[in-house]
């Protein structure tokens, strides 16, 4: 049987794998994506929002769009919810 101690660095190797992945995938989606881009995303209660990407973060973009109102609103997106469109 594996003690704690073992189980603990699997679960800690697994865990930087899947980090890894995710900045990865990020990264593929920040090559694509650029200020100014047109891009879609499903936002809250499985809406489709589009809108134009107003700045590049790290691992998310800020995006401009329009709420029902015809307001502009911004959301903080994560790079791999988001798609060109």
């Amino acid at each position: 049987a594996a003690s704690d101690g073992d189980k603990r660095q699997v679960i800690d190797a697994i865990k930087a794998q899947a980090s890894i992945v995710r900045s990865i995938e990020a990264a593929k989606k920040k090559a694509v994506l650029a200020v100014g881009d047109t891009v879609t995303f499903t936002g809250r209660r499985n809406k489709k929002m589009e809108g134009i990407i107003t700045k590049m973060k790290i691992k998310n973009a800020i995006v401009k769009c329009k709420n029902n109102q015809g307001e502009a609103v911004l959301w903080d997106c994560p790079l791999t919810m988001l798609e060109v469109s």
